[in-house]
């Protein structure tokens, strides 16, 4: 599956969905096609694209179960107004702020779909300090890119993560995971290539960071291969 089918798959039958930063309305048009939720909440901080996903929605006959907002992150919403939230195709710094700064909004919404497109850990560090468990941790390839795509339903207990960046224990079973590591490991090494032969200090201090970055990596790929045959 590709990211959108992905994303398409984690989100609960029944529910009232909201799509944070709609774009153009293209994983919520999926969504209603789908015909699976109660109803879709469209939001964006931009109103062009906002108006291009109402555009689309009304093309497709799904005006009644739609409504689409303009605002920034979760402040559209009402409070328990949605079940599910879906956050697709930003960063994950931006992510975290959206997520934690209506700290009421955020935990009145029973479950989110997430695919940062940088730094995943900061999604799973989410979950862990919010109290979120992570049901779903998917690795998806498009081409020569990786992304993680997470589900994450409020926990019931408490929350064991045992790494946010590389957490062993959810990677168990994603196929692409060893994959992924390989990429990871070569592009570093290949910034150490980049280095070599400059002479200064600072891109010595980066070499040795980049070199620690790397060990790290092949141990976590090691006991990710132990892991595997436990």
């Amino acid at each position: 599956m590709d990211r959108l089918e992905t994303i398409v798959s984690l989100v609960r039958p029944g529910d009232t969905v909201a799509d944070i930063g709609c774009d153009h309305g293209i994983v919520g048009l999926k969504l209603l096609q789908e015909g699976t939720i109660k109803k879709l909440i469209a939001t964006d901080i931009s109103l062009p694209c906002l108006d291009k996903a109402n555009l689309l929605i009304k093309k497709h006959g799904f005006s009644e179960q739609y409504e689409g907002r303009v605002g920034d992150g979760l402040e559209p919403l009402e409070i328990g107004e949605v079940d599910s939230a879906i956050i697709a195709g930003m960063g994950g710094e931006l992510m975290y702020r959206i997520l934690t700064e209506r700290p009421e909004m955020t935990q009145s919404i029973e479950s989110f779909i997430l695919q940062p497109m940088t730094e995943p850990d900061l999604i799973r560090k989410f979950a862990h300090q919010w109290g979120y468990s992570i049901v779903k941790d998917i690795l998806v390839r498009e081409g020569d890119k990786f992304y993680f795509v997470l589900q994450l339903v409020k926990a019931k207990g408490e929350i064991h993560v045992d790494e946010y960046e590389y957490p062993l224990t959810l990677m168990k079973n994603v196929p692409l995971f060893k994959e992924y590591m390989t990429m990871r490991i070569g592009q570093t090494q290949e910034l150490i290539y980049q280095l070599d032969g400059v002479d200064s200090d600072k891109a010595k201090k980066r070499k040795n960071e980049l070199k620690r970055e790397i060990k790290r990596m092949e141990d976590v790929l090691c006991n990710y291969e132990k892991l595997l045959k436990n």
